[in-house]
Parts: C-alpha cells; structure tokens; sequence
C-alpha cells in the first residue's frame, strides 16, 4: 500500500475530528440559547398570569363603581 494513501486518511480523519469537534461546540452553544430562551419564557408566561389579574381586578373594580353610580337617584 502507498504511503500516500494513509497520508490522505489520515487528513480525512483529522478534518472529521475537527468537523465533529466544531459541532460540538455550536451544539453546546445552541443548547444554552434554547435553555435561555425557555427561561424567557416562563417569566413572559409568569408576566401574563400578573397582567391577567391585574386585568381582572380593574374589571371588577370598574363594575363596582358603575353599580355604585346607577345605585345614586339623581333628582332634577
């Protein structure tokens, strides 16, 4: 067998071990923006469950005073 022959193997090996290497990494990174972005996600929801009853409270508050308001006889 050719000497060249390994030569070009081994060149290919190398270049799949980098290749593999430089996948991990952007694995690594990809999975640490996807843990992120999950996080900011839960706090959005957490934000949305606040703003709902903060929602709810003012609807019921302007209820409130509007039954209070028709309640008040008005003389002319």
């Amino acid at each position: 067998m050719d000497l060249s022959n390994f030569e070009q193997l081994e060149a290919r090996i190398y270049k799949l071990i980098e290749q593999n290497t430089s996948l991990k990494k952007q694995n690594r990174i990809l999975h640490e923006k996807l843990y992120q972005k999950d996080q900011d996600i839960h706090k959005l929801n957490d934000n949305i469950g606040k703003f709902n009853q903060e929602r709810t409270l003012a609807y019921t508050k302007v209820v409130d005073l509007i039954e209070k308001i028709e309640d008040i006889v008005v003389y002319d």
